[in-house]
């Protein structure tokens, strides 16, 4: 079965009777198949980049004062009412 070797961007299809001689000549060659590999790697690189990327763009990032002190304010709001309902429920009156 032919190998496909790559040199200076060429694609050789080797015999395997030529091989040994093909290398002699052109040391640099490189399997094709290590290079599909490699291309492909670096395919699924840039393609999980730009997924992480889309990623944190959705992500909701606001964390100014203003937004997490509101937050903070609703949950507060939410135990103490909790709290209120509780007590109104065993009948019991808050002392001060």
């Amino acid at each position: 079965m032919n190998k496909i070797y790559i040199v200076d961007g060429v694609r050789y299809n080797v015999a395997p009777n030529r091989e040994e001689g093909f290398l002699e000549k052109f040391p640099t060659a490189t399997l094709g198949a290590q290079v599909e590999e490699q291309e492909t790697a670096e395919e699924t690189a840039i393609n999980l980049a730009q997924e992480d990327e889309a990623v944190l763009e959705s992500m909701d990032t606001d964390l100014t004062s203003e937004n997490v002190l509101s937050e903070y304010d609703t949950e507060v709001q939410k135990i103490n009412l909790s709290y209120d309902e509780q007590i109104n429920n065993s009948g019991m009156q808050e002392t001060l």
